[in-house]
C-alpha cells in the first residue's frame, strides 16, 4: 500500500485523470492532502503491476510486411508511436502532444497499443514503457500500420456472395445494386435501403452458393449501407456527378473566390436579395366577411462587414420597385436602430458602399436597379451615364455561398418570426396543427402589425452581440469602427429612382400611356427621342433628357397627385376595417393561449440586445461628399417641382375663397 500522485495514479491504473476523479467521488479510492498542498491517492501495489518491473523479452512471430509498403509516412508514425509508449508519467498528456505534432490521434495509439499488448502477451493496463527497449518493437509497430490492410478493404463485407435475381433471370451482387440505385438523382443512401429490404419480402435476394432465400438477419444493418455507399461517393467522380442535376454540376465546377470581411470597411459593400417569410397574414383589401390570407417577401441589403441589416422592405410581391427602395434606405440608414436604455433609437447614417453584390434575378438585373445605383443608360445606342454611386455585381447562379451572410441571416431570422402567430413553417411536414384554428378564428395578424413584429426582429439581430464580432453587436461594431462615410445628396437618390421611359417628341408634348406631358422648351425639339422619368406616386410630372442632357420638366395638370390621393383613400378604408376586425378579435381571446405564449418567446427573442450609450451613438464620423454630376440638375429640378407646387396651393386658396364669398340675389337687393 502506498500513497501517490493523481498522475502516478493514473498511469497505475492505465486510465485518464478524469476517470481516477470518478473513483474518489463514487468512494472506490482514498485522498489526503500531502505536505507540498498536493493530493494523494492510496493504491494497493498487489492490484497494479508494478513500473520499475522488467519482464523476460519474449521473441514473437511476426508476418512479414512488403518493403513497398514502408514509407516515410509510416517510418514517421512509428517514430511517434515510439515517444507514446517511452512515456511513463503523465501519459494523457503525452498522447494529446503526439496527436497535435504527429497527427495521430489519442484514440489511434490507444488502439496500437491494445494490439501490442495481445502480440506480446502482456495483461491490458500493464505498462508499455517496458517495451521500449525490445527488440522487436519497430517491426511490431511497422506491421500494427502497414502491413495489416484487408485485400477486401472499402467493399462491403456483410454482403458477401449474395445475388439479386431480377424478372427476367439475370443475377446482379448486392454491391452493385446499390451502387445503381444510389447513382439516380434524388435517391439517398436511406431510400436505397428500403428499396433492398422489399427485395427481400419478395423472395428475390439469394445466397449465390446454395441458392436460398435470404432473410432480413442476412442482411447488413442500414448504417452499414448508408456508410458505405457515402465513402463510395467520395471515392468515385462519376458516382458523385450521377447525383446532381446539370445546374448543380454546372456550379461545382465554377471557381469561387472567397473573400474575407475583414478586407472591406463597414458599410463598404452590401449583399442583397428577397426572400418568402414563412408567416401568414390577413390582408383586408378582399371582400366583407371573408378572410384574406397571403405571405409577404422581404427585400433586404445587409453589410458585407458586419452583416448588419441596412435597409429592408416587405412586399407582397418582390420587383424592382422594392429594390429601389431598400437601396435607398440603406444608403441614407434610415432604417438603423440603436438599443438604449430608453428603447431604440434612430441614427440615420448617409453612407454610401463601393460595391454592391446581388442575385441574377430579372429584378435585379433590370434596367431600373441599374439606373438606382447610378448607371443610367439615356439612349439606345450607347451608354452616356453620371458617375456610378456603387458598383453592381452579379454572384455566380446557383452558389448561394456567394452571399452566405444573406442566406444566414434569413434563417435566423425565420427563427425569431417563427413565434407569430400564422406561422406555416418553409415545408408542408413543417406546417403546426393550429394554424387552421388559427385562420378560421382571425388570429392572424394584419399586414401592419407583421411589419412592426419584423422591424423589432431585425433591430433586435441588429443589437444582439456576436462571436465573430468579439462580443460585439453589429451596430456597435458598424459605430465604433466607422474609417469615413461616402455620403450621397438625397434628391439624387429620389431622381433616380424616377422610372424612364423613352418617347417621340411632338410640337410641344410627349405622350406616354395616353397622358401628354406639355412644357413650352420641348418645341425646338420636335422629332427627336427623349427619355422620361416619372415618379410612380405622382403622375403630373416628368423629367424629360434628349441625348443625356437635362431639358424641362413637363407637366399634365389632370394626372397632378391623382395617385396619391387614391392611394390615401385605400389607406383610411383599411384602417377603419382594421380597427372593426381588432375589436371583435379582442373579444375572442380568454386566457393563457398558444399565441400568447409564443409572444412571450418572441419577446424573450427580442430582449436579447447590447445597449450602447448615448456618447457612443453620437459619435463624430468623418463624411465625404460622393460627387455624381447630378446635384445642380437635381436642385433645378426641386426648384421648378417647388415653384408648380407654390402655383397650385395659391389656385386652390382661390378656389377655396370663392366658394365661401356670399351670393347676393335680386331680391336682397331689392328688399335694401
Amino acid at each position: 500500500m502506498s500513497w501517490t500522485t493523481i498522475d502516478s495514479a493514473a498511469a497505475a491504473r492505465r486510465c485518464t485523470k478524469r476517470q481516477i476523479y470518478r473513483l474518489l467521488k463514487l468512494g472506490k479510492l482514498a485522498s489526503r492532502i500531502g505536505d507540498d498542498g498536493e493530493k494523494l491517492m492510496w493504491l494497493d501495489d498487489d492490484k497494479q503491476t508494478s513500473l520499475t518491473e522488467q519482464p523476460a523479452f519474449n521473441t514473437i512471430e511476426l508476418p512479414a510486411v512488403k518493403p513497398s509498403r514502408i514509407t516515410q509516412n509510416v517510418l514517421k508514425k512509428v517514430e511517434a508511436m515510439m515517444m507514446s509508449i517511452s512515456a511513463a508519467e503523465s501519459i494523457t498528456e503525452s498522447e494529446h502532444q503526439i496527436e497535435v505534432d504527429c497527427g495521430i490521434a489519442v484514440g489511434t495509439q490507444r488502439a496500437y497499443k491494445l494490439r501490442l499488448r495481445k502480440l506480446f502477451s502482456l495483461s491490458p493496463r500493464s505498462p508499455l514503457s517496458v517495451l521500449a527497449s525490445h527488440p522487436q518493437i519497430r517491426q511490431a509497430l511497422e506491421y500494427l500500420i502497414a502491413g495489416t490492410r484487408r485485400s477486401d478493404r472499402g467493399a462491403l463485407r456483410s454482403a458477401k456472395g449474395i445475388t439479386i435475381v431480377k424478372p427476367t433471370g439475370e443475377s446482379l451482387f448486392l454491391q452493385d445494386y446499390l451502387l445503381a440505385s444510389y447513382a439516380w438523382e434524388k435517391h439517398n443512401a436511406s431510400s436505397s435501403y428500403r428499396s433492398l429490404i422489399e427485395l427481400v419480402e419478395r423472395g428475390q435476394i439469394v445466397f449465390e452458393a446454395s441458392g436460398t432465400k435470404c432473410t432480413m438477419d442476412d442482411m447488413p444493418a442500414e448504417t452499414t449501407v448508408v456508410r458505405w455507399l457515402r465513402n463510395q461517393e467520395r471515392g468515385r467522380l462519376a458516382l458523385r456527378r450521377a447525383r446532381m442535376t446539370k445546374s448543380e454540376y454546372e456550379a461545382r465546377e465554377m471557381v469561387y473566390i472567397a473573400r474575407r470581411p475583414e478586407e472591406y470597411r463597414p458599410g463598404g459593400k452590401f449583399i442583397g436579395d428577397h426572400t418568402e417569410l414563412d408567416n401568414l397574414v390577413c390582408r383586408l383589401d378582399g371582400p366583407i366577411g371573408t378572410i384574406m390570407t397571403g405571405h409577404l417577401w422581404v427585400t433586404m441589403f445587409i453589410d458585407f462587414r458586419t452583416s448588419l441589416p441596412m435597409g429592408w422592405v416587405l412586399s407582397r410581391q418582390p420587383n424592382s420597385l422594392t429594390i429601389a427602395q431598400t437601396f435607398r434606405n440603406s444608403v441614407l440608414g434610415t432604417q438603423l436602430r440603436v438599443a438604449t436604455k430608453d428603447g431604440y433609437v434612430g441614427i440615420p447614417i448617409c453612407n454610401a458602399p463601393e460595391d454592391v453584390d446581388v442575385d441574377r434575378g430579372k429584378d435585379y438585373k433590370s434596367k431600373y436597379t441599374q439606373q438606382v445605383v447610378g448607371h443610367a443608360a439615356f439612349d439606345a445606342e450607347g451608354e452616356r451615364c453620371v458617375q456610378r454611386i456603387s458598383k453592381l455585381h452579379y454572384v455566380m447562379k446557383h452558389h448561394p455561398q456567394s452571399k452566405a451572410q444573406q442566406e444566414r441571416f434569413f434563417g435566423v431570422i425565420q427563427l425569431i418570426t417563427r413565434y407569430l402567430p400564422g406561422y406555416k413553417g418553409p415545408k408542408y411536414q413543417d406546417k403546426p396543427d393550429e394554424l387552421k384554428t388559427q385562420v378560421q378564428n382571425w388570429e392572424l395578424m394584419t399586414e401592419e402589425e407583421f411589419i412592426k413584429a419584423f422591424d423589432e426582429a431585425v433591430w433586435a439581430y441588429s443589437n444582439r452581440p456576436r462571436r465573430a464580432l468579439g462580443g460585439m453587436s453589429p451596430i456597435e461594431f458598424y459605430l465604433q469602427h466607422q474609417q469615413y462615410v461616402r455620403r450621397v445628396d438625397e434628391r439624387v437618390l429620389d431622381f433616380l429612382m424616377l422610372k424612364s421611359d423613352p418617347r417621340k417628341v411632338h410640337r410641344g408634348y410627349v405622350v406616354v400611356d395616353n397622358i401628354e406631358y406639355f412644357s413650352l422648351d420641348l418645341e425646338g425639339h420636335t422629332g427627336k427621342s427623349a427619355v422620361l422619368y416619372r415618379n410612380p406616386q405622382d403622375l403630373g410630372r416628368a423629367v424629360i433628357y434628349i441625348d443625356g442632357e437635362f431639358i424641362t420638366v413637363a407637366i399634365n395638370k389632370e394626372m397632378m397627385g391623382k395617385t396619391e390621393r387614391e392611394r390615401l383613400q385605400w389607406v383610411k378604408a383599411r384602417t377603419e376595417r382594421e380597427k372593426a376586425l381588432m375589436n371583435e378579435i379582442k373579444a375572442l381571446r380568454q386566457g393563457m393561449t398558444s399565441k400568447e405564449i409564443k409572444q412571450l418567446l418572441f419577446a424573450g427573442e427580442t430582449k436579447n440586445v447590447k445597449k450602447l450609450e448615448l456618447e457612443t451613438i453620437r459619435k463624430q464620423i468623418e463624411q465625404r461628399l460622393v460627387i455624381t454630376g447630378l446635384e445642380g440638375q437635381a436642385e433645378e429640378v426641386a426648384d421648378e417641382v417647388y415653384a408648380a407646387k407654390e402655383t397650385e396651393a395659391s389656385q386652390r386658396k382661390a378656389k377655396k375663397m370663392l366658394r365661401r364669398r356670399p351670393v347676393i340675389t335680386i331680391e336682397a337687393v331689392k328688399n335694401i
